[in-house]
């Protein structure tokens, strides 16, 4: 039987010590928490193929097995699979749900329950039920039934996506109840309770060391000089190096290579590996990712979570609670008072993937938000700024902070209120503004986690350049103040949302509709927009009648999501040669911008059709930048913005009578494999030269990345640029081509990324 590591769907707030890593990569007692996941799966003949730890369920692994598990990264458990997998199979169930006693720490875990352990649903979605006593584990088992809607809908493993699409297609789902030991690993109290729950035996963890006395347990290859005082339960790991006068109290855990220095104290916390702590310095209770220095003197408080690499001078105080990013540099004497993410010597980056994101009262802060405001103000100084939010409230609150930075500087203000950013992006371009910025939050289950998108004048992202000008105003403090007689007034624009649904309005060429259809939207704010826009069209459609396609727009209004009327949705390949054919047979566009990684029979599509490709970069970032630098406004709207896009859908589908279903069938048919592959950052432009050496007789394509042409496809490599991975995006005339193609490339590249 095999499992998938499936992403935890609970809001994580240990990020300093997971930057750039998972969940499952966290240390528990010295090992990473996906080794003691392994470990657990192969107790009870569980096996993870390699393929299936990426986040959605492949087609292959639907064909070939009945049953799967799926648990969560961050879990650590102790429950008995083998009997949740026996009432399984006894109670011919589609999906049966590990559950444990509530623990009451997080409601969005609670589920509602039936009659005989049946499932309902989670108990925050609706259901009428306000008290649970039982609560998700994160061990899912999956029939072969629900594994083939999951590849169907190539939906994304998530806990709550798995039970919402069982229930959605009416499968049997029932809910077992373990007893034993398990915790979700999300908070710093999480952690701290799971290493003090293993050190007291509340959790049977093999441990490497040997228990030299009750409650002290010591690896090999470990230094303590006489004179360490140690009070019990402390876990010292190999290659430790403790000095005389150290003191080592209750709680402490020790990762690999840590040195404690004469005069130092550590009690109630856990180190990373490598860790050194320096004369007369302290840590009480708080937790070090690896490689930290605390200098002579320093200290670290309660709950504090330091990042890896971090170096901390002499006499520094790191306050309760307080969270630092890795690789910091904490000056001497500094009393850290406010978490330190984004300032730092080593590291000065705001943005990543183009956006400012992160946890509310964490990461961003009204008086974050403000500095943030005067930052843009200082760079685009005196001239005209917009501003728009999203309809969350926090999303208002951070919107009038940044308000007020702009406004100190001499900047004009124009306030589009909550709208969605594509209305956003045509607004900034209408008023001639110099740039835009629009708050909103990730999504619903995201918790509280603002993202800020800023917007040049032409309404595309912001460029690279134009980041790294904002970074260095920000993190220099060096900022323009207006005087207090010259301040701008707030420029309020009530009355642009109107405006944008009478353009869409405009645009519609049917006099009425009658396509039955559902539009799905989290936000508010599209929510409200779309009410106004089907207000004021003739919708001839039965209400009970079948829905002809359904459509999910996303909390910003950029993108969409299509679905045909038996419920599978268009992957990204068949959205694009949707929107592709709309623009061409509906909006009559001559030109039209395909990434690389489109398919070629789109290509051959459109080229048919008398139009012109345009090529970009396979992220949304290059997409959308090429298209507004060519002046493609109908591309712009039909590709990021949701409403525009699922109406003039609806629109053309009208026009030519035929159904969504038809016309999706009559799109051009591709075969994509997608994989990846691990390589340092050092290692990939020398990938890419050698494969354009040895391939150097083929067509090829340095639009992004490689693209190498072959007889039955071709393949696209990618290196990826915020992570330690190469991409590779294979297209062939079958599955099986497409994989063979795949895993020659991917063998080579393997080879290739390994160390000189």
């Amino acid at each position: 039987m095999n499992a998938i590591i499936i992403p935890e769907f609970s809001q994580n707030t240990l990020k300093p010590l997971l930057c750039n890593h998972k969940p499952g990569e966290l240390t528990i007692m010295g090992s990473p928490l996906k080794s003691h996941t392994l470990n657990y799966l192969a107790e009870h003949e569980i096996e993870i193929p390699e393929i299936e730890t990426t986040k959605s369920l492949s087609i292959s692994t639907a064909n070939t097995n009945d049953t799967i598990i799926a648990i969560e990264e961050n879990l650590l458990s102790c429950s008995d699979i083998s009997k949740a997998i026996e009432q399984h199979n006894k109670n011919h169930c589609d999906l049966t749900v590990v559950l444990r006693k509530t623990t009451g720490d997080q409601s969005s875990r609670l589920v509602t329950m039936g009659k005989n352990n049946t499932l309902l649903g989670l108990a925050d979605e609706g259901y009428r039920f306000s008290h649970s006593d039982y609560e998700l584990e994160g061990i899912y088992i999956l029939g072969k039934s629900l594994i083939s809607h999951l590849a169907l809908n190539n939906t994304e493993l998530y806990g709550k996506e798995i039970i919402r699409l069982a229930i959605d297609y009416k499968l049997k789902i029932k809910g077992y109840i373990s007893h034993e030991y398990s915790i979700n690993i999300s908070t710093v109290n999480d952690y701290r309770k799971c290493h003090t729950d293993i050190l007291r035996g509340a959790f049977p963890l093999p441990l490497q060391a040997h228990q030299v006395k009750e409650g002290l347990w010591i690896e090999d290859n470990v230094n303590i000089e006489r004179g360490v005082k140690i009070e019990t339960p402390v876990y010292i790991s190999k290659g430790c190096s403790i000095e005389r006068g150290a003191v080592l109290g209750s709680g402490t855990i020790l990762s690999k290579n840590c040195t404690l220095r004469s005069g130092s104290s550590v009690s109630h916390s856990i180190l990373g590996t490598g860790c050194s702590v320096s004369e007369d310095a302290y840590i009480d209770g708080g937790i070090l990712a690896d490689n930290i220095t605390l200098g002579q003197g320093s200290g670290i408080m309660e709950n504090a979570v330091i990042g890896s690499g971090c170096r901390i001078e002499p006499f520094c105080v790191i306050n309760s609670g307080i969270r630092v990013w890795p690789n910091k540099r904490i000056l001497k004497g500094t009393r850290l008072n406010d978490n330190l993410v984004w300032g730092s010597v080593g590291t000065e980056r705001l943005f990543s993937d183009g956006k400012i994101c992160g946890e509310i009262n964490v990461d961003v802060t009204p008086e974050f938000i403000a500095k943030l405001g005067s930052a843009v103000g200082t760079m685009f100084h005196k001239q005209k700024i917009g501003v728009s939010f999203d309809s969350a409230p926090i999303c208002s609150v951070l919107a009038h902070a940044f308000i007020s930075g702009l406004i100190s500087t001499g900047a004009k203000v124009f306030n589009f209120g909550e709208q969605t950013i594509p209305i956003t992006r045509m607004g900034v371009i209408y008023y001639n503004l110099s740039a835009g910025i629009h708050i909103s939050q990730k999504g619903p289950d995201s918790g509280f986690c603002p993202e800020i998108e800023f917007i040049e004048k032409n309404g595309m992202w912001f460029t690279d350049k134009s980041e790294q000008e904002l970074e260095k105003t920000f993190f220099n403090n060096i900022f323009v103040r207006s005087d207090i007689k010259n301040f701008q007034k707030c420029v309020v624009l009530k009355e642009y949302k109107l405006f944008y649904i009478q353009k869409i309005l405009n645009s519609i060429k049917s006099n009425y509709f009658d396509k039955n259809i559902e539009i799905r939207a989290t936000s508010e704010t599209i929510s409200e927009i779309l009410e106004l826009l089907l207000g004021e069209i003739e919708l001839r459609t039965q209400y009970d009648a079948k829905k002809e396609f359904l459509s999910d727009i996303s909390f910003n209004g950029e993108k969409i999501r299509l679905y045909k009327s038996d419920g599978q949705m268009l992957n990204d390949s068949q959205l694009l040669s949707l929107l592709s054919v709309v623009m061409l047979k509906h909006l009559g566009c001559r030109e039209i911008v395909l990434p690389v990684s489109a398919p070629s029979g789109l290509e051959n599509l459109i080229l048919s059709s008398g139009a012109t490709i345009i090529k970009c970069g396979t992220t949304h970032k290059d997409f959308m930048n090429t298209i507004i630098e060519n002046n493609l406004f109908l591309q712009f709207q039909m590709c990021f913005d949701g409403i525009f896009s699922v109406l003039t859908i609806l629109d053309y589908l009208n026009i030519n009578n035929i159904s969504f279903d038809d016309l999706v069938e009559s799109l051009p048919q591709c075969i994509h494999h997608k994989s990846e592959v691990e390589c340092p950052e050092s290692r990939k432009n020398n990938i890419i030269k050698h494969l354009q050496t040895k391939f150097k007789h083929n067509k090829m394509d340095t639009t992004d990345g490689l693209k190498i042409y072959q007889n039955d496809g071709w393949v696209l490599i990618i290196p990826e640029k915020y992570r330690h991975y190469i991409k590779i995006i294979t297209e062939a005339d079958s599955m099986e081509t497409a994989d063979e193609i795949s895993n020659i490339f991917i063998n080579q590249i393997k080879k290739l990324a390994k160390p000189q």
